[in-house]
């Protein structure tokens, strides 16, 4: 293939089994073939002017694709059941996903080191990673910041400014539509930890979070 996209999507119809018959080390094949590609060789030349810009845009856009495809390399990576799974190519492709600026990467290395997922538990990279997924409004990340510092995981010991800091978190990942930040929210208030007490409050919190499905 001329074509690094045809590459990734090739990867992601055996990944997948769409059409064709899964083969996890087809998809693996074509993974690495499109994170191997030059694909911005041709655009060497391009320094002045339009040109430059065409350059950027094509730039930013490869990024994009690369840091997609290291993540979905280190899922097969680190999900797989069989002969695929390895932990070091896992989190060496959520690193490499995470510097391109992968949420999901980010997510997901903060939850490794979070819960010492194949090693030591470091809160402080934990939270670094889930500090770089919520730069990009995402929800969950938002979300595990609060249980940090509610659980004064790796923060110090003023509690209540880790109470301040978790609360602040549980109402921005709310306000993204998080179930289990509405869950959290509605016991805090019903049960008046950390905040004064308001029943309805809670009460109101624990409905959007049933209107989910999360019970």
């Amino acid at each position: 293939f001329n074509n690094p996209v045809a590459l990734d999507r090739m990867g992601d119809l055996y990944a997948n089994g769409q059409g064709v018959i899964q083969d996890k080390s087809r998809a693996i094949e074509y993974y690495e073939s499109f994170l191997k590609f030059d694909y911005l060789g041709k655009f060497n030349n391009f320094n002045s002017g339009r040109l430059s810009q065409v350059r950027q845009h094509a730039e930013g856009l490869y990024s994009k694709y690369r840091a997609e495809t290291f993540f979905k390399l280190g899922g097969i990576y680190f999900n797989d059941d069989g002969k695929y799974f390895n932990v070091q190519k896992a989190i060496d492709c959520f690193i490499s996903s995470a510097e391109l600026n992968n949420y999901k990467a980010q997510y997901i290395l903060g939850e490794i080191y979070m819960n010492g997922h194949f090693g030591e538990i470091d809160y402080n990279e934990a939270k670094k990673f889930f500090e770089h997924s919520a730069q990009q409004n995402n929800s969950l990340a938002i979300f595990q910041l609060g249980n940090i510092y509610f659980r004064g995981l790796g923060v110090g010991n003023n509690y209540k400014e880790n109470y301040q800091n978790a609360l602040s978190y549980y109402i921005s990942a709310s306000k993204l539509g998080c179930s289990d930040a509405y869950i959290i929210l509605g016991n805090l208030y019903l049960y008046g930890i950390i905040v004064e007490q308001n029943q309805e409050v809670g009460i109101n919190y624990l409905r959007l979070a049933e209107k989910q499905g999360n019970p």
